[in-house]
């Protein structure tokens, strides 16, 4: 949901102003170059080590990242003419944006919404894997108490989830195309 305003303000397209566009590229694209697990390290000095909120975050800004990049290449090839139409009938910003780009926009945004929870959940496990709490943090405990029926027990929901989240997945995206 943060991407959502991020997206069009760097749509040269959609905001005529270079000042505004590109800044507000240039902001996004130094967000996206820190990797995750640096940014999962600077949160943690504010909330601690171990704890969820760390992952949770460094994914928030990660997410935003990808789907600002996506969604706003995907808006700058576009066919503009719905969009200068209701803006020739003297429509605001948010009036042609919500009448003329976002029904176009709609079906990619959910397309690449599942893409980056796609790619969230094997983030987060990464994270959780590094040290910033969570459920590979408990199985490592596991491991490291020789409880390997507890860890079995463990990997098959993940490996689970994994396997349903990537049916769930294609199913949704071949729908919405």
């Amino acid at each position: 949901l943060f991407s959502i305003p991020v997206y069009y303000l760097c749509s040269r397209n959609v905001v005529h102003s270079p000042w505004v566009y590109q800044t507000t590229r240039v902001y996004n694209d130094i967000l996206r170059t820190i990797p995750m697990f640096l940014t999962c390290m600077f949160i943690s000095q504010f909330f601690g080590t171990g704890n969820t909120v760390d992952g949770v975050l460094a994914i928030a800004f990660f997410t935003t990242g990808i789907m600002y990049q996506m969604m706003y290449e995907y808006i700058e090839t576009l066919e503009m003419s719905p969009f200068e139409a209701i803006r020739s009938c003297g429509g605001r910003n948010l009036q042609c944006i919500n009448l003329g780009l976002h029904p176009e926009i709609k079906p990619m945004f959910f397309a690449y919404s599942i893409y980056t929870l796609e790619i969230n959940i094997r983030a987060s496990v990464i994270l959780s894997y590094v040290g910033f709490g969570g459920y590979v943090k408990i199985l490592i405990d596991n491991i490291d108490q020789h409880w390997y029926d507890y860890a079995g027990a463990m990997l098959l929901p993940l490996l689970l989830v994994v396997v349903i989240l990537q049916f769930v997945s294609n199913t949704l995206v071949r729908k919405l195309r």
